[in-house]
């Protein structure tokens, strides 16, 4: 019965410190992605899986906001727990790791509250997190901004409360990403703070590419054709 025991204390510890390390991982890469330049990072977007990686990492990060900094110091706690629980120094890489994350995840957060602020927002402490907080509307209506070669761009409007019309109101124009190759206009937690403010914003499409025909060439007019409707 106690071989049974310390086989499932075994398990339970393993399968815990492989979800920590995973964790750390995880925001330790949205924390590098967050500080270096774009331009590092293009020979290795040619690769498909690094897309993926980048891209999971970039949206975790900035789901998390403020927690990011709560998760990092939780992480360095159990890392220095088990590390002095097996009698290895704190100089070893997980807590360094641990610290550093910790580290760049209050500076990071700490920037962009104070860049806002300073810009003229008025953000609280807990910003980055907001967001995710306030779930999603549905759009107002939906309107065709122009048509190309037989293809009608669509677009999703978004209005602030007592703005019927849209007429005077200032507007956020939100291109999906995607790779030229997917995604389209949806619902997003960050329109619901714009529309409090009385912004609109209107959720543009354009021609996504195919096997046969490449649309990086084209995706920049068909967003220009969305500029102009709303001029």
């Amino acid at each position: 019965m106690q071989q049974d025991h310390s086989r499932v204390g075994a398990v339970v510890r393993g399968v815990g410190r492989v979800i920590v390390a995973l964790l750390l991982t995880v925001v330790a890469l949205g924390q590098l992605v967050a500080w270096t330049s774009p331009a590092w990072w293009v020979p290795a977007l040619q690769y498909w899986p690094v897309q993926y990686v980048i891209l999971a990492c970039g949206v975790v990060r900035d789901a998390l906001g403020v927690w990011n900094v709560v998760l990092t110091v939780a992480l360095v706690a159990l890392v220095l727990r088990g590390s002095r629980r097996r009698g290895r120094g704190l100089l070893r890489p997980a807590p360094v790791l641990a610290a550093v994350v910790a580290a760049s995840s209050l500076g990071l957060w700490s920037y962009q509250v104070v860049d806002a602020r300073q810009a003229g927002a008025d953000v609280g402490v807990f910003a980055p997190v907001v967001p995710f907080l306030k779930g999603t509307v549905a759009p107002d209506r939906s309107v065709t901004v122009g048509t190309v070669d037989g293809t009608d761009l669509d677009a999703d409007l978004y209005l602030p409360d007592g703005a019927d019309d849209g007429d005077g109101v200032p507007v956020v124009v939100y291109v999906h990403g995607g790779g030229f190759t997917g995604g389209a206009p949806a619902p997003s937690p960050y329109y619901p703070p714009l529309l409090e403010r009385g912004y609109a914003v209107l959720d543009v499409s354009y021609r996504l590419a195919s096997p046969e025909r490449q649309t990086w060439d084209t995706a920049v007019a068909d967003v220009g054709c969305a500029l102009t409707w709303v001029t």
